[in-house]
């Protein structure tokens, strides 16, 4: 902790990746800020990136949280017309999105999220994800619900808004979000 600020270091060795980060959290006025950055060394295909997050939250006396962040993909595409590369069986590009330890293919993201307090036990959150490059998003709407001292009943609904692959050439995917389907879910969280 410095000045107000937690600060954290990282470095991992990971299937002989290579993984480093720095981070910080705290505040600025009465605005909760935070950032960290990771860089990451693929050995198998000697590709590396850097990604990034900077972002801040601000609660407002009506029980409404408002948040925001920035991420930088470095691991993404500003270039649309690259995103199938991520998706071909034998591209170089597809191995950390296949093992799960990417989700996004572009590059530059801006999430917002507004939740409201409607009882002590239940919030109602909506929030959204724009790629900004294509332009895209993902808007979703939740109800978590305290149902016991430790158990939580989360519900929700996902709408991908986008250029979809079936408006244009089927080789293409021109927005990343838009090619998603519309979801639901709804998870129950048991603590014991």
């Amino acid at each position: 902790t410095f000045e107000g600020y937690d600060l954290a270091i990282s470095a991992a060795l990971f299937r002989k990746d290579i993984q480093a980060g720095v981070e910080f959290t705290g505040k600025l006025w009465d605005v909760g800020f935070r950032g960290e950055a990771a860089y990451v060394f693929n050995y198998e295909t000697e590709q590396w990136d850097i990604e990034g997050v900077i972002g801040g939250d601000y609660r407002f006396p009506t029980k409404t949280l408002v948040a925001s962040e920035f991420f930088y993909n470095g691991y993404g595409t500003d270039d649309s017309k690259e995103y199938l590369e991520f998706f071909l069986p034998d591209s170089k590009r597809a191995e950390r999105l296949v093992r799960g330890e990417a989700f996004n293919i572009g590059r530059y993201y801006l999430g917002v999220m507004v939740q409201q307090e409607l009882h002590p036990l239940v919030q109602m959150t909506l929030s959204g994800i724009t790629n900004l490059l294509d332009p895209s998003s993902m808007i979703v709407v939740g109800l978590r619900w305290s149902v016991l001292q430790n158990a939580r009943l989360t519900a929700g609904y996902m709408q991908p808004v986008g250029w979809r692959p079936d408006d244009c050439d089927p080789l293409e995917l021109p927005s990343e979000f838009g090619f998603y389907p519309a979801m639901g879910y709804v998870v129950l969280k048991v603590a014991f």
